[in-house]
This record gives C-alpha cells, sequence and structure tokens, in this order.
C-alpha cells in the first residue's frame, strides 16, 4: 500500500524510444557505450516459421546506433531461425553472450535454451559457441557479463536447484568456465530468479519468490 500511494512521486520520465515496433522489444544491453542491443520478434525477424507460445516470429537481436537511432539486425552469424534473447557484452564490445532457444532437431516450446558466446573480429562475429559448463537436460537464460570479477551471471532450471530457475555464475579463467555455482538461499526461492545484472557490488534481479508488487 505505500509503494502504490508513492508510485507518482517519481524523478523519472518515461518515453517511448523511436525504435520501437508493434511486436515485443525487450532485453536491452549496452555495447561499448555506443549501440544498444535488443530482442525482438519483429516481421523481418529471421526464419518463416512462428513461434508455438505466441504465434509471432521468433526472436531476432538488433542494435541501435545511440547517436543517430539507426537500426539494423545483427548478422546471420548471430541471429537463427529460433529465438535469440537476451545478451550481455565484453566492456570493450568485443565478445558477445546470448542465449538462443531452439535448434535444428526439434522446433517447438520444448527446445532447451543454451548460452552463447562469439568474438567478433576484422571480418565481423565469429561463429557463436556454446559456454563450456551446460548441463544436457537444463535452460540456461539471461547471461550477464561482469568484466571486473570475471563471471558469467545466468539463471538456470537446473534440477539441482532450490527453485523453478536459480541465479548462478560460472567463472571463466586461462582454463575456460568453472562449475557453476549457486546463489544460495538469500538470492534463490521456490520461485524464479531471472535477469540478473550487477553494479559495483550490488546485484539486481528479477524475482517471483521474494516479496514484491
Amino acid at each position: 500500500a505505500e509503494w502504490t500511494a508513492n508510485a507518482n512521486d517519481n524523478e523519472y520520465q518515461l518515453e517511448a524510444s523511436s525504435f520501437n515496433s508493434a511486436q515485443k522489444d525487450y532485453a536491452t544491453a549496452i555495447s561499448n557505450g555506443k549501440t544498444l542491443v535488443f530482442s525482438s520478434d519483429r516481421e523481418d525477424a529471421t526464419g518463416n516459421e512462428a513461434y508455438k507460445w505466441f504465434g509471432d516470429k521468433f526472436s531476432d537481436l538488433y542494435q541501435v546506433d545511440l547517436k543517430t537511432n539507426t537500426l539494423t539486425p545483427l548478422p546471420e552469424s548471430i541471429n537463427s531461425d529460433y529465438n535469440e534473447g537476451s545478451v550481455s557484452f565484453s566492456a570493450d564490445g568485443n565478445r558477445i553472450y546470448f542465449s538462443r532457444c531452439g535448434s535444428d532437431n526439434k522446433k517447438g516450446i520444448s527446445d532447451y535454451c543454451r548460452i552463447y558466446y562469439a568474438i567478433r573480429n576484422n571480418t565481423g562475429w565469429s561463429k557463436p559457441r556454446t559456454v563450456g559448463f551446460l548441463q544436457e537436460s537444463a535452460n540456461y537464460v539471461h547471461p550477464y557479463w561482469d568484466e571486473d570479477t570475471q563471471r558469467l551471471y545466468f539463471s538456470s532450471d537446473d534440477e539441482r536447484g532450490f527453485g523453478k530457475f536459480d541465479l548462478y555464475y560460472s567463472q571463466k579463467s586461462e582454463d575456460g568456465w568453472s562449475q557453476p555455482y549457486n546463489l544460495g538461499t538469500k538470492v534463490n526461492t521456490k520461485g524464479s530468479e531471472l535477469w540478473p545484472f550487477v553494479k559495483g557490488d550490488t546485484l539486481f534481479f528479477a524475482s517471483s519468490g521474494h516479496a514484491g508488487m
């Protein structure tokens, strides 16, 4: 009730961006301070089939030049016929992490989601590869790369977790990726913890298990 009473006491003003579409535009990330990247299932997304959950196109990743507002899709080496979702970048913008749901083996809502990465070179983005800690029968979504700690945070419905989706991180080193570390019950609940983001020493995330509006 207190939150509702104070809902209008907000120092922020919201305005719709010019590059929005009539479809779902979501999961934004900034690359190198110059480019906004987001996921969208707009009509010109890659692929010809509809996603069975919504009946719309599968989502692709798009980029916007923040100076000119010029919108272009990421290249075909990144975008596929399936869902490309949330994305995160290294500090120099030359490494991208993103989630993809779907495969050539089967199409539909039962396809597992995986976290991929690619490296930018002189000719564009390399072919995406999956990160090295994925289990076969679990979904991995919402990657967030923390440059300071060299950790990749993400959400997964691994059956060994505490709830529907838990937050984890994997430590990157010269030897590769560590096994995922569950952030524990102070963060994770019986519900879903999603969309991790780190700023300084603070972790921000969405939750269906903690109290909220």
